[in-house]
């Protein structure tokens, strides 16, 4: 009887166990196998919650950890960048994309910048470009208010007129810093994933060689074939890339 019993309540708890390993979210399940060590698994979770739509810089940051930690370094750039994408202003990635970029064999500087482009790329890296657009419309909705007011009430004119001149001097410097960030972010870029990559100078493998490329360069996409990238680098160099030795940011 006390066997039956003791065997019972060992299959009752099998049981409790695999109903709550069966409740437990995607998420918890990837951040347990994270912080297990089990780096594989923890992926093979956060990409399903990726394939579900529900992207976050969460989400895209703890990917990058994961994949930096099985000594992907690509890989990792590529959720980092994604990630700081969605939050800008987060040190955290930015510090982490630092490390990662610290350690890639390629240092790909950009030529000199004049102090106006520094001090544009200062403002704008913070921001998103809709976090720009909705500077702009918000300063459009303003200005149109004001002028709505001027004509509604003749007696504010005076203020209006000199609050107005100011309104547009901001709106030009918002158009300008909308400008330089689309300018940006226009073009996608691609993170190298392969140990080492030549880029060409044609998109094909019998084109000469222009340069090579390591695992966690990026470069700006200019153009593509069906299997392959022309790709800018920082440092104004170019050339094609075949698409399976990268992926987009």
């Amino acid at each position: 009887m006390k066997i039956k019993l003791f065997a019972a309540l060992i299959l009752g708890l099998l049981l409790s166990k695999q109903l709550i390993a069966a409740n437990l979210s995607p998420w918890t399940e990837a951040n347990t196998k994270y912080q297990s060590g089990s780096f594989k698994a923890a992926i093979d979770f956060y990409e399903s919650i990726l394939k579900t739509g529900k992207e976050t810089a969460a989400l895209d940051y703890n990917l990058g950890n994961a994949y930096f930690r099985l000594g992907h370094r690509g890989k990792a750039l590529v959720f980092y960048e994604r990630a700081l994408k969605i939050s800008p202003r987060n040190d955290d990635i930015r510090w982490n994309i630092d490390i990662v970029k610290s350690a890639v064999a390629d240092r790909i500087e950009p030529n000199n910048e004049g102090l106006i482009v520094s001090g544009i790329r200062k403002i704008t890296d913070p921001l998103t470009i809709n976090e720009l657009s909705m500077i702009l419309s918000g300063i459009l909705i303003l200005f149109t208010t004001m002028a709505f007011i001027a004509f509604i009430f003749p007696v504010f004119r005076p203020f209006i007129h000199g609050a107005g001149i100011l309104v547009v001097f901001v709106f030009l410097a918002a158009v300008v810093l909308f400008a330089f960030k689309w300018v940006e972010v226009k073009d996608p870029r691609v993170v190298i994933l392969d140990k080492e990559v030549e880029a060409r100078y044609g998109p094909s493998s019998r084109e000469t060689k222009a340069f090579t490329l390591h695992e966690g360069a990026e470069a700006t996409v200019a153009d593509e074939t069906q299997d392959w990238f022309y790709v800018a680098l920082e440092n104004k160099s170019s050339g094609w890339v075949p698409k399976k030795a990268c992926e987009i940011i």
